[in-house]
């Protein structure tokens, strides 16, 4: 079950009009893919497209295509097929368990392209606009993990500037993408003010999707895919509001939390100083079972310590 009411106490942006894909929107997304990258159940490569897209009645349908996607608010049936090819992940203790494994998911690349065209057009939205929020840095151009990690080192940094100490709290969700509420992203995307024929081209996207599973020499029959001045002790406090906030918002929204991803961490450069483990309210770390934090966190490609020394 999901809740959207929270969103009523956001603003309305107001409705503005979608305007048409221009060919140089199509030139840009095509020439930042790489030639590389595995194709989809249509055996077509960017390398081939790239070749077509030089002539230009060729350009002319490509464009004609992704725009009347958007204008008649419809996904084809075609683009909505994949094949997932099963990668066992690296290093795993056992194989005996789905999560020990990684699927590629192998779209047909022109609809590929239309996608990385609609990416672009959003992404420019987004910031042209001030839709994004400030502190979004995830699926954000021209933000990256490493300014998460420098944004944080600052951050404590500037806290023991003031005397300040700073505990974290990371957490992940489970099955984000696959758990996504249509009825939410589309709630979200009204509220964003993207006009009608946006929202119903997303209806149409998210639905009847099918993919072939992969696993060596199997291949599986085509299967439904559809796609969501403070000390430590007072910091767990705190961190504990926030938490519940965060857990309340997704389970309105019908999204789980990863406890096994959660995670809390005291920044401290004081000598021998204090590392409680919190309490955040909800099982799996509640009462006598709470989160206890690690003497090291590795975050976002980053080995953080608890003074910021950066040394093994």
């Amino acid at each position: 079950t999901h809740d959207i009411s929270c969103l009523d106490d956001l603003e309305d942006t107001p409705v503005r009009d979608w305007v048409d894909f221009a060919g140089s929107e199509l030139d840009d997304a095509l020439r930042a893919c790489s030639n590389n990258s595995a194709p989809g159940p249509d055996h077509i490569t960017w390398e081939h497209l790239k070749a077509l897209n030089k002539d230009h009645d060729v350009h002319h349908v490509f464009l004609s295509l992704a725009n009347a996607c958007l204008r008649v608010g419809c996904w084809p049936s075609t683009f909505k097929e994949s094949l997932s090819v099963i990668i066992p992940k690296p290093g795993k203790p056992s194989y005996a368990v789905p999560k020990a494994y990684r699927p590629i998911v192998l779209l047909n690349t022109l609809g590929k392209l239309i996608e990385k065209m609609l990416s672009n057009r959003i992404q420019f939205d987004g910031i042209n606009l001030d839709i994004f929020h400030p502190n979004q840095i995830g699926g954000v151009r021209q933000r990256s993990t490493e300014d998460a990690g420098v944004f944080l080192t600052h951050y404590v940094r500037a806290g023991w500037a003031r005397g300040l100490k700073t505990s974290v709290v990371a957490f992940d969700l489970a099955q984000f993408f696959p758990s996504l509420n249509h009825e939410v992203l589309l709630a979200i995307i009204r509220k964003l003010g993207f006009p009608q024929n946006v929202i119903t081209f997303f209806e149409s996207y998210l639905v009847g999707r099918r993919t072939v599973y992969s696993w060596n020499a199997f291949r599986s029959d085509p299967r439904q895919a559809d796609v969501g001045s403070k000390d430590v002790d007072t910091n767990c406090i705190a961190l504990r509001r926030a938490y519940k906030i965060i857990f309340e918002l997704f389970t309105k929204f019908a999204l789980v939390l990863e406890h096994d991803k959660s995670e809390v961490f005291h920044f401290d450069r004081s000598h021998n100083p204090p590392n409680p483990s919190i309490d955040l309210g909800y099982a799996p770390y509640t009462g006598n079972t709470p989160l206890k934090p690690k003497p090291f966190w590795r975050y976002l490609g980053f080995y953080f310590d608890r003074k910021l020394s950066f040394h093994e």
